[in-house]
Order: structure tokens, then sequence, then C-alpha cells
């Protein structure tokens, strides 16, 4: 009997405080990137990735080791360090010592480590905080996630400093609070914690002042035996429940996912993804079961302790999930609108190959698949333009900084040979369109023999449509559409000439115009417009980026008061604007239009360089000046202006990744001849 007691408190001990057997086999990070620190007598290791800038707010991952690990063999597993390094963000990971529990297990499980300002959860903070220090670190993005134990440290973190950390991120974890001691705590790992509805109300109470919603993603194997499922289920429950608990106890998150997702991967495991929403369709909340897993890292490495290498890759879909999240993003509604992503250039024939960019209208990350197949989370991610050489079916979407995920975009290349693009005949219209007075008569002139059909109603045409035999006689607006089949059979692109017919009473009619001059107004003018990370400045007026192989580093809102234009006509635009310097090549300039103000509020805010615009993309120009004092202007469609008050332009430019900068700045208020203005021509 004594035999079987003493059997059972070894078990009990090994569940609590051992949880895993690891297998050590340590990767080394260099001590150049790789630094060790100690914080109130704990040690550290901080990967500090080789883009770091100091003039650059970056984002840091808290990570929280499991039982028996330690920083360098965490690192190892998770592999975290290679995309930090990637994607340019710091990894804190504290270091839990044999002093502290003898197995190095988090003490998830005593209340003295359950609270914010006491205990472990204090000393975690202190890191945070001592790195904030000496680095700079984007505090809109700062996450934690662990393993085990320490997933469900990083539940006590996420509940006792939310105001620290965005987001949490737990593998094989427990509900907040699931024990207050060793024996509760095997319990919970075996049958799970308490009813997560009261765990859910008591992570809200240990809030505090500081409650707000935190994003979780949760990942658990379904045949974990050490932390077995209904813990990850506890998680997602209790979440569910504190984030409603922020918003008064509405039903701000559903407690039924949004979208259910099964993944079947060839050679590895199928994973069961949930989303759950809030009442702006945003994921707060997601959940991982991997099929077939036990208790370990999904898609981690071998060369750290256990890991479960034919899992989805949880560091890569964690970090995924952690970069759509900002503490203030969730309150900006204008957020809730889903990226959009165009190819450029768009589907079509091409001759031998073509190269492809993906330009998404705001920050994010984009997927793509060129096998026809839908892209998923799981596909290729875009880093780089795109070279096709065969035709290609190419589907996308974007995945913004806040979770809103956009609709799979298709485009199809077709891709012919320089021999086989001779082979099509070429038809020409003449005279081409245009405004006539009257009338006009056109001919429909072809390069070799074959039958040329057209229509004259706007439809496309067919080889059932009008045959060519003569001139055609146009009298009224016509929208004429054509195409050629040679006597070889070898079919032409269909082609579209628009035909404007004008009456001579019209032309003698024309109404007497008059041009303004606006130029921007100087309170509003006069920001360099960085992404979130680089904050604003009012150097200058900067379009380009700051080399360092980035792109896009800064963009430049300015600001017009079109409330002159008042109830007549405008007939065109043009925003002109003269180089001041320049640096390196830009390759365009594309603008966006804004009816009022970026952002939420009047102020020129440093969102305001990603936030929704009214028309995207309304105008771009590629014949950028090289010398100084030169005149360029943007054709403005007339639309996009404001007649009752302010309209706003964002500026942003296409750039080449390289170490040194390609930087365009223009002239603002300092000298009176070079201002930036709007030449708008109205009818009197």
């Amino acid at each position: 009997m004594f035999k079987n007691v003493t059997r059972l408190l070894v078990v009990l001990f090994c569940l609590t405080v051992s949880c895993f057997v690891f297998n050590i086999d340590t990767e080394k990070v260099s001590a150049s990137s790789f630094e060790r620190g100690v914080y109130n007598g704990k040690p550290y290791k901080l990967y500090v990735p080789s883009s770091y800038d100091e003039y650059v707010e970056t984002p840091l991952i808290v990570m929280l080791h499991g039982c028996t690990q330690n920083p360098d063999d965490f690192a190892a597993g998770t592999e975290m360090n290679a995309i930090a390094e990637r994607e340019g963000f710091f990894v804190l990971y504290p270091e839990q010592p044999m002093s502290a529990n003898i197995r190095h297990c988090w003490n998830w499980f005593e209340t003295n480590h359950q609270a914010r300002g006491i205990g472990e959860p204090a000393i975690i903070a202190g890191m945070v905080h001592k790195v904030k220090n000496e680095y700079s670190v984007d505090e809109e993005r700062v996450y934690v996630g662990g393993l085990s134990a320490g997933g469900a440290m990083s539940v006590i973190m996420g509940a006792t400093y939310p105001d620290l950390f965005t987001a949490i991120g737990v593998v094989a974890g427990l509900e907040y609070k699931a024990a207050t001691n060793l024996v509760e705590a095997t319990s919970a790992m075996l049958n799970g914690g308490p009813d997560p509805t009261i765990q859910g109300e008591r992570a809200f109470q240990a809030m505090g002042a500081y409650a707000r919603v935190v994003p979780v993603i949760v990942f658990h194997g379904a045949d974990d035996w050490t932390v077995r499922p209904i813990n990850g289920e506890q998680v997602v429950k209790q979440w569910i429940e504190t984030n409603n608990l922020v918003y008064d106890g509405e039903d701000y998150i559903s407690d039924t996912p949004a979208e259910t997702i099964e993944h079947e991967v060839p050679n590895k495991r199928n994973y069961t993804q949930h989303k759950y929403q809030n009442t702006k369709s945003q994921t707060i909340i997601e959940s991982y079961i991997i099929h077939g897993m036990g208790h370990a890292w999904p898609g981690g490495s071998n060369q750290g302790s256990h890991t479960d290498p034919l899992g989805p890759n949880a560091s890569e879909i964690m970090w995924n999930f952690f970069k759509t999240k900002t503490k203030s993003g969730l309150e900006d509604d204008e957020e809730d609108e889903k990226p959009t992503t165009t190819a450029n250039p768009p589907g079509g024939e091409y001759v031998n190959s073509v190269t492809v960019e993906l330009i998404a209208d705001r920050e994010g990350t984009t997927y793509y698949t060129t096998d026809g197949t839908e892209p998923t989370r799981d596909s290729q991610v875009y880093t780089e333009p795109i070279f096709i050489e065969e035709s290609t079916e190419l589907k996308f979407f974007t995945i913004d900084q806040n979770g809103n995920e956009e609709d799979v975009k298709t485009e199809l290349y077709t891709i012919k040979r320089e021999d086989e693009e001779d082979e099509k005949p070429n038809t020409v219209a003449n005279p081409p369109g245009g405004e006539y007075v009257n009338s006009v008569t056109v001919e429909l002139i072809t390069d070799r023999d074959g039958t040329t059909y057209y229509t004259t109603d706007g439809t496309e045409p067919t080889k059932d449509s009008q045959v060519y035999t003569e001139p055609i006689f146009i009298e009224e607006t016509t929208e004429l559409k054509f195409f050629t089949v040679d006597q070889d059979g070898n079919e032409e692109e269909g082609k579209t000439e628009i035909y404007t017919i004008v009456t001579e009473d019209d032309e003698d009619e024309e109404e007497e115009t008059d041009t303004i001059n606006i130029v921007i107004e100087s309170e509003q003018s006069g920001f360099v417009g960085r992404l979130l990370a680089d904050g604003m400045s009012t150097n200058g007026l900067k379009v380009g980026d700051k080399g360092m192989f980035n792109t896009d580093t800064y963009r430049t809102i300015l600001s017009f008061d079109t409330s002159e234009i008042g109830e007549r006509t405008v007939q065109s635009v043009k925003l002109v604007l003269f180089t001041k310097s320049i640096t390196g090549t830009i390759q365009n300039i594309s603008v966006d239009s804004k009816i009022g103000h970026f952002g939420s509020n009047p102020n020129l805010e440093r969102h305001d360089f990603s936030a929704s615009a009214t028309y995207h993309s309304v105008a771009s120009n590629a014949n950028i000046p090289t010398t100084n004092r030169e005149r360029f202007e943007f054709e403005i469609p007339v639309n996009a202006i404001n007649p009752d008050g302010l309209t706003q332009f964002r500026l942003q430019a296409k750039t080449t990744a390289g170490f040194y900068s390609n930087l365009l700045e223009i002239y603002k208020h300092e000298n009176e001849d070079y201002i930036p203005q709007l030449e708008i021509t109205l009818n009197e």
C-alpha cells in the first residue's frame, strides 16, 4: 500500500513539474545576435535580428519554454529565430532556473505566480521592460507564447499584463488559474480545469484597470496524453468569456466558430482550424487541433526537444496571427475593411514570360498559388515578384495586420512564344477612336487576308457577329469592337475603339472654362509618411525607402482645401509637384485620394499612412524627374476631388529593395515657386 502511494506521488510530480522527457540537441545562435542577460536574478536570452535599426520600432515576441527546456533548446526546436531574422522582430526567451523549479517548469499552478506585480509574471514583465529600455521596441506589437507550462504561463501573462502584451499564443497549455496547487494541477492536466466561464471572469478581474481585448491563438495535439485536449478547448472558452466581459458582458465574440477549416496535408498531420470572430468580423481567437499529435510544438525542428515536425508550422502560423494584431487596431473601424490586392501586370497574354507583382493596399501577408489550387495560410508567402514563363493560373489573397482576410482573387497568364506571337493577325481602325463632329467613316485594316468581325453596340464580337466588308459610317457615339481570323485560323485578340460624336451646335456651345490653382494647407502638410513601425517626421515630404532592403518606408499625405470649387463643374484636375532631391531610383509613384481626411480624426496620425482611401491608385507617374526643381504631375479623376471641403492625397513610391535608399523629396512651403498644388479646370 505504501509503495503504491509513493508511486502515485511520483507520477503526480512528473505530470506537473516535469511534463516532458527531452533529448537536448541545442542549435546555437551566434553571440552577436543571440545575447544573454539577467533580470532580478533570472537569466534570459534575446535574439536581435541583423536588420535591427535603433531608429525603427521593432516588434517583440516573448517565448516561454516548457519543463526541462532552456532558451537555446526552445529556440532550436521552434525555429522562431529564423522567422525573426526574416521578418525583423526580437525574440525574448526567459529562463526558469532549477532554483525556482527542479525541472525548470514555470510555476503556473501556484497562487504566488498568478497575479500582477508578484512572482514569475512580474519577473517576465520586468524582463520585457528592460528590453524596451535598451532597444527600440514597438509597444503596439509585444506578444507572448509558450509550450505546456510555458503556454499556461502565457495565459497568465495575458490576464495579468494586458497593457503590456498585445496577443498571446498557447501551445498545449491550460486556462487561467486551472489549478492553485500540485494536486489540482495534475487533475487539470488529465481532466481539464474548472468551468472556463468562471475562469474567464477571474481572468477579467485579474486585468483590473488594464482590461482590454486580448487576441489568442491556441494549438493542441488531439493525442496529447500529458495535457489533455480538453484544456485547449477550455483556453478558447475562457478567453471568449474574458474578452466578452471587456465589452460589458455582451456577445462581442461568439462561442460558435465563424469558420471551421479542415486541412488535409499529404505526408504530414491533418489538422482542424477554428476562427472565432467579433461583431466586426475580425478574427480574435484561433484554435488548431492537430490530429495524431501528442504533447509537442507543432512543425518544429528535431534540433530541439519536444517538437513534431509533421505538424503544421506553429511558429509561422503564430507569427502571422501576431503580426496582424496591434493594441489600437481593434479600435479603428476603418480597419474592418478587407484588404485589396492587385496583380501588376494583370492577367492576359504575354510573350515568352512575365514578372508579376502582388500589391496590397495595406500591410499584411499575401499568400498565393500558381497551380490553380485555392490558396490558404499554408500556401506560399509572397515576398518578391513572381516570374512566370508558362501559362499559369495565379490565385492570391492578403490578411492584413488586424486579421481582415481578403477574398481569393485569380489572374490567368497565357504565355506565348515569339514565333507563336507572329502568327496572329493585327487589325487597326482608321481613323482611331476619339471625338468627331457630326459623323465619321471608319475603315478596319488588317495586315493579312482573313475575316474581320465587329459589333457597334458594345457587346463582345464573335465569329457570329457582323463581317466587315466596307467602311463603317458612324453618326452617333459608338463603341466599336472587332477582331480578325486569318486564313490559317489564327485569331486576333478583340480590340475596342470608342467614337464620340458631337454636333456642330455642341461645338459652338462649349462652355467657357476657368483654371484655379489650390496650394497645400500649411497646417496639414509637412509630414513624412512612414509605415507603422517607423512613426512620422516633419523634416520634409518624402516617398520611397530608407534602404537596408526595405521598400515603401516613406509615404506623404498632402491636404488641400477644395471648397473653392463649389457647385461649378470640374473638367480636369492635375496634381503638380516639384522635385527637391532624389537618391537612388524611383520606378513609379501612385496616388490614393481621400474625400475628407485619412484615418479616424482630422489630426494627421501615424496610422493615416496605411489607412483606407476613398479611391485607391487614382493616378500614377513613372516619369519621375531626376533633377532638382523639375515639375511632374498626375492626372486626377474629377470624382476624386471634394468640392465642399478637404481633399487629401497620399503618395507612395515603388522601389526595388536594396542596401542603399531610394528616396524622392518634394518641395512643400519652403519656396513659393515650387509649392505642391492642384491645377483645376472648371466650367464657368
